[in-house]
């Protein structure tokens, strides 16, 4: 049974050169597009994780700033905070 590097023995020698760099340019085509879909997947966690930071920021600076002004408000700041939100 033949395999597909027994035909590089019959080329000539520029054509299996030929070869050889079509396909490294092939592999390298497949890693960039690889890196730009990897590149697009962390874009999109970074963004939905700033806009859930900016919500929370949102929700929570006023009470935020009322618990440094006075201690005594910290259970309010604290009946903001839903389950999910609290640090694990």
């Amino acid at each position: 049974m033949r395999s597909w590097f027994d035909v590089l023995y019959v080329l000539p020698w520029h054509e299996t050169v030929f070869t050889a760099l079509v396909a490294s340019v092939a592999l390298l085509a497949l890693l960039s597009i690889a890196f730009a879909v990897n590149v697009l997947m962390l874009r999109i966690v970074n963004d939905r994780t700033a806009r859930r930071w900016a919500r929370l920021e949102r929700r929570w600076e006023a009470p935020l700033l009322g618990v440094l002004s006075d201690p005594e408000t910290v259970s309010e700041l604290w009946e903001l905070v839903e389950e999910g939100e609290r640090k694990r």
